[in-house]
């Protein structure tokens, strides 16, 4: 009899262990199904919240993909803030379509900012006003012009983008090096014509006193381009070529391809003649990964539109905006190894890259 009351005990305790974890096991499965109930929930709740602005990114200039980039920089900041984001563009480059036009547009859909990237656009136009009659704010990107009546204006910091180039240049090569400036499609562009001072006066600073400027015709410019290479091919120290434009960026290394597939050595840790270009296209990248170009500067378009959105955000809040907002430029450098064998291994295809632009 004591045997078997100790088993029934025994057993009871069993039972009771068992119960215990079964219900412990379910209390477990329940919150975890509750949990994941509520946050579906919070993130309904969340996305239902009222957009706290809705903004338009507007544009006239034909250069679709840097207008993505920008694009692209606007909607990563637009997501965090809440915003109900609009590309709005000529819906052909034959639409006659004026800034005018785009912000009256802005008045009529009751929007409470404007981004506009300006190419190079320098008409007056006048303000506008949602609704309420309160002024509805714009921000430009790209090229300024003081007839744009901007709350703040984005751009690249070219002064500072010549004292960068001025430092890659004395870090990278021989302080007796001779440096060759082309500046011809940019000539005329004030930005660019700031960067050039800035890269002057930063290598005159850094003890560097040849340097020569180029602004030619395409054609004489190419000339001049062949005669130089050929003086420098004797010379102890290296030619190095800033091109601060895509066009005479690849204009000089079309000119270096061809003048050096003709030579017997054609190593590039051998030659004498270096190219540090601007621009971002598959052209530019394809000769930096040649090796024809060193390093390659080129303007922030994900970060320009990132500020511009900012900018607009602060004003809206606190009725402050900064007038200007400088951005660095990007910067890339070759592969030394990879770009000297693959150069060597792909000479034809060189020449055939800047005919793809």
């Amino acid at each position: 009899m004591k045997i078997e009351k100790n088993k029934r005990k025994h057993l009871e305790y069993s039972l009771i262990a068992i119960l215990s974890v079964l219900t412990l096991i379910f209390l477990l499965v329940f919150f975890a199904l509750v949990s994941r109930l509520e946050r579906p929930l919070e993130n309904q709740k969340k996305n239902s919240e009222k957009p706290s602005y809705h903004v338009l990114l507007c544009s006239l200039a034909e250069n679709e993909r840097s207008l993505m980039r920008i694009y692209e920089g606007v909607e990563q900041f637009a997501r965090q803030e809440n915003l109900v984001l609009d590309l709005y563009i000529p819906y052909s480059r034959g639409e006659d379509v004026s800034l005018q036009k785009l912000l009256n547009f802005a008045s009529y859909t009751n929007a409470d900012g404007v981004l506009f990237w300006n190419s190079s656009l320098n008409d007056s136009v006048k303000p506008v006003f949602n609704k309420s009659g309160d002024l509805i704010p714009l921000v430009t990107l790209g090229s300024y012009s003081k007839k744009l009546p901007a709350i703040s204006h984005i751009t690249s910091d070219y002064a500072g983008g010549g004292k960068s180039l001025a430092l890659s240049i004395i870090q990278d090569y021989q302080k007796e090096s001779k440096v060759l400036i082309l500046n011809y499609s940019n000539c005329e562009n004030q930005e660019f014509k700031e960067m050039e001072t800035a890269l002057c006066r930063g290598l005159k600073e850094m003890e560097i006193s040849s340097v020569e400027v180029i602004s030619l015709s395409p054609e004489k410019a190419k000339t001049e381009l062949k005669k130089c290479f050929s003086e420098n091919l004797d010379q102890d120290f290296p030619l190095i070529i800033v091109a601060l434009s895509e066009f005479d960026t690849l204009q000089a290394a079309q000119v270096m391809n061809d003048f050096y597939e003709g030579q017997e050595n054609s190593s590039l840790s051998e030659r004498k003649v270096h190219l540090i270009g601007f621009g971002k296209n598959d052209s530019e990248l394809f000769y930096l990964e040649e090796g024809l170009i060193d390093q390659l500067f080129m303007t922030d378009y994900v970060q320009n539109g990132k500020a511009a959105l900012e900018s607009l955000i602060n004003y809206k809040k606190s009725g402050i905006s900064s007038e200007k907002v400088l951005i660095p430029f990007l910067k890339m450098k070759k592969q030394v190894k990879n770009a000297e064998k693959s150069w060597q291994k792909n000479p034809d295809k060189n020449s055939q890259a800047g005919k793809e632009k």
